[in-house]
């Protein structure tokens, strides 16, 4: 998709940002915007997700703003 000029953004449990990370180094993405979410998320509230995922949707809304995505 970023190779097509169509914002992307990588959602990942922290137990897999590591290999997430490797993978888009591997194809060229130095910088990649990833949401990291706690693993497992299975066992939390439906609540707690969407708490978390909104939290984490208006940072990276802010890095994108300021630049520096």
């Amino acid at each position: 998709m970023i190779r097509r000029d169509v914002p992307a953004v990588l959602i990942v449990s922290n137990v897999f940002s590591g290999l997430a990370k490797g993978e888009a180094e591997a194809f060229g993405y130095r910088e990649f915007p990833m949401l990291v979410f706690p693993h497992p998320l299975t066992v939390r509230a439906t609540e707690e997700v969407y708490r978390f995922a909104e939290e984490k949707a208006k940072q990276l809304l802010e890095e994108c703003m300021e630049g520096r995505i």
